[in-house]
């Protein structure tokens, strides 16, 4: 028996401080709205400020300055109330939540049955007091700020960005308290589905298949298997295992003398899984079949892929640049072509809904790898199964971000419980290449001075425990980037052979950018303004003129007091004076310095990449920051909140195709060509270079270029004026194009705009007005 309890429900809402003692203790609806006169519908999923807006009675909480008004809500008593009927009961009933947000009492038909103090995980509740016939269900919310203030941190958590100090206790998405990339709305709610489900007596509890050891000749399989069974001669139950993947297939069958076994399993001439570029993303479907005394009970259906994966991994990069940061698959180097990926909405049940959206533009922007980010939730099972399907690789950070977390035994507990569910939920796919412990808190702890990261119980201990439990084969790195004791000795904190490359975000090719020594940038962004026809969806339109002192547009910069004085006031100026370096003055007007912005983001990050791809394998991948935004603001992003691709979005798919031509910086007096190859064969191309404005064809050639590699082809004179080069390639019937600005800015705004225009590089609807 399965009932889904999620859709309409009751929503009681009241202040802590208007709230009597009898209504905190409430059981039942009848005493809640005895006492709590604020009642409306409620959607689970859903979070209450939703159904506040949806109610009339709050704006629109993304349009102007209207953010600042979610913080008065933040202490507010929640109540959601359901009635549901339930025909028979066997007493084996469980009610489960697959997200509460966050510290939350259950109550049935008016008995308690279970807490909450976890929004990551799912919880399960023996529903005891279930009765045939009408039943009532109850959830109190409490404010999670308030929350914070009943545990404290210790003294050694000394660490955290402004907002977030009451986000250090709690374990609820650290964004939601208000970041670079996201407003404070401390949020609270049923924010995944709810159901009551009777398990079957018989079933299987864990199934984990894993890749001991792969190559196209053969592979090794390890299975294993938990188990719940109802009787106790355990002989009479057997466990039957098919996979097939094409023409391969593998199959065990065995007696049980146990209820939890591991099976190895030998495949000769495998289907392989490879991340993209590199192959097929190949996958099993395996059928795994409980039987008792030769019938059938219990079905498990899943897909695995047969790959392996590890890490070449050195603390630093030498004074000579000798270091290393590199994913081996299946025995071959890895190029890392990604993106970060952050919270899609600032309210977490609608993630869901843009699920399907934001994949496709993972997949269409030429990723072959995604960051999970550590300030954020983790992902619905769809979007591993998408990347599974498609050959993306997954780097899943623990939700921590930027702080010193605290080093209490009651927190270690708190996310060795989580971790164990998310590693036991996400283990099984091909396409979860490493866990890392956190984002950028090895960093937190050298904020204060001189801490020593590599105490860090959360990151150290408790991850490490859990991870050795049940996935002790997966890569984990304790931090991101991580400083572990050698670097930490040697004092390399600038000198990681994995960073996160923000430095001060001035001219993208001024010596912090080509100067870092990382091998692999795990995150690196640059600003761009959304297209006017966004802008004017979120910003008032006596506000439309860009100005960095702004209410409005500072609080769409993730500015929580928009008063001159927020930590993040600092961003808009940011963008503005990006556009300053590379055209020499910025625009008053929406439409030319949206244009601007965006044409000196989408250089800048193509910059970026071509660098790290020019280099290889100096460099051995980049995940730049960060794919779509959260919720409307200016940003890193190059997609904005409603879907609008910036000028970024098609240059990153460009140059994050599997075979590019690309420019690399003057030489004395020339210019490099280099092509990039990051198929398994070498492939043959021609190619041509011609000069945007004056048409002439500067070069035309065939070429091969090795398998999984760069090389130069040449190189071409370079007077060190401004032109702009278009180098155009035909690689195995695949067309391609790139382009290249020479000189040094400023550049003119007009003239370098038209000429990517009319080379078919640079689409310019909204802005057909500059």
């Amino acid at each position: 028996m399965t009932t889904e309890l999620s859709g309409t429900w009751r929503l009681y809402y009241a202040e802590n401080e208007v709230s009597p003692p009898e209504l905190l203790s409430a059981k039942t609806e009848n005493e809640i709205s005895a006492l709590c006169p604020n009642r409306i519908p409620a959607q689970v999923p859903g979070n209450f400020e939703l159904d506040l807006m949806r109610e009339g009675l709050l704006p629109d909480l993304f349009f102007g300055d209207n953010t600042l008004l979610a913080h008065e809500l933040e202490y507010t008593h929640l109540w959601y109330c359901r009635s549901f009927a339930c025909e028979e009961v066997n007493g084996n009933e469980i009610l489960r939540f697959d997200g509460i947000d966050t510290a939350a009492e259950i109550f049935l038909n008016g008995s308690p049955i279970g807490t909450s103090d976890n929004m990551f995980i799912p919880h399960e509740f023996p529903a005891l007091s279930l009765r045939p016939g009408e039943n009532e269900l109850v959830v109190h919310i409490s404010p999670a700020v308030l929350k914070a203030r009943q545990r404290a941190a210790g003294a050694a958590s000394e660490s955290a960005l402004p907002y977030n100090f009451d986000s250090l206790t709690v374990r609820k998405a650290a964004y939601m308290y208000g970041w670079d990339i996201m407003p404070r709305i401390v949020s609270g709610g049923i924010w995944k589905d709810v159901t009551l489900f009777t398990p079957a007596p018989d079933r299987i509890e864990e199934l984990y298949i894993r890749t001991r050891e792969a190559s196209e000749d053969h592979a090794s399989l390890r299975i294993y298997v938990r188990l719940s069974l109802s009787h106790d001669r355990i002989n009479d139950y057997s466990l039957r295992i098919n996979g097939s993947c094409g023409e391969s297939h593998f199959s065990h069958e065995r007696r049980l003398w146990h209820t939890e076994f591991t099976v190895g399993l030998g495949i000769a001439s495998p289907r392989l899984w490879w991340p993209r570029n590199l192959g097929s993303p190949s996958l099993y479907d395996v059928t795994a079949e409980l039987l008792y005394r030769g019938e059938v009970v219990f079905t498990q259906k899943l897909r695995t892929g047969i790959r392996t994966v590890r890490l070449e991994r050195t603390s630093y990069t030498d004074s000579q640049g000798s270091g290393e940061f590199r994913f081996i698959v299946n025995g071959e180097p890895f190029f890392a072509l990604g993106t970060n990926w952050v919270p899609t909405d600032a309210f977490p049940s609608r993630m869901k809904d843009r699920l399907s959206r934001d994949l496709e533009l993972l997949w269409d922007s030429g990723c072959n790898m995604v960051r999970c980010w550590g300030g954020g939730v983790y992902e619905d099972d769809k979007f591993f199964d998408f990347c599974d399907e498609h050959g993306i690789a997954v780097w899943q950070d623990f939700m921590m971000g930027c702080a010193i977390y605290p080093q209490t035994a009651e927190f270690a507990a708190m996310l060795a419980a989580e971790a164990e569910s998310v590693v036991k939920r996400l283990r099984g796919h091909a396409s979860l290449f490493c866990w890392a412990g956190d984002n950028e808190c090895d960093e937190s702890w050298l904020w204060g001075g001189t801490l020593d990261p590599n105490k860090s119980i959360p990151t150290r201990l408790a991850i490490p425990y859990i991870l050795h439990l049940h996935d002790p084969w997966r890569e984990y790195i304790p931090s991101s980037p991580y400083i572990d004791p050698e670097a930490f000795r040697a004092g390399k904190r600038n000198s990681l052979s994995e960073d996160h490359l923000w430095g001060p975000r001035d001219y993208y090719k001024g010596s912090y950018y080509t100067n870092s020594v990382a091998h692999f940038a795990s995150e690196t962004g640059y600003h761009g303004c959304p297209s006017p026809e966004s802008v004017r969806r979120f910003i008032s339109e006596d506000h439309l003129t860009p100005d960095s002192s702004d209410r409005e547009w500072l609080v769409h910069a993730s500015s929580m007091e928009a008063d001159g004085r927020g930590p993040y006031d600092y961003r808009i100026k940011l963008m503005s004076d990006q556009v300053g370096v590379l055209f020499g003055s910025v625009p008053g007007d929406l439409e030319s310095f949206a244009l601007a912005s965006q044409i000196s983001q989408s250089e800048a990050k193509k910059f970026f990449i071509e660098r790290f791809r020019i280099g290889k394998w100096r460099r051995t991948g980049i995940l730049w920051w960060n794919l779509v935004d959260g919720w409307p603001q200016f940003s890193d992003a190059v997609t904005d909140w409603y879907g609008v691709k910036k000028l970024a979005y098609k240059t990153i798919r460009r140059v994050s195709a599997p075979v590019c031509g690309m420019f690399g910086e003057p030489q004395n007096g020339e210019l490099p060509v280099v092509f990039a190859n990051e198929f398994r064969s070498d492939v043959r191309l021609s190619f041509q270079v011609t000069d945007a404005q004056t048409h002439e064809v500067l070069l035309s050639r065939e070429f091969e270029c090795p398998a999984n590699a760069s090389a130069e082809v040449c190189r071409i004179p370079d007077s060190g004026g401004f032109r702009v080069l278009v180098i155009r390639w035909l690689c195995g019937g695949v067309q391609g194009v790139n382009h290249y600005v020479c000189g040094k800015p400023p550049y003119d705004l007009r003239l370098l705009s038209s000429l990517l225009k009319s080379e078919g590089l640079l689409d310019v609807s909204g802005f057909e007005s500059v």
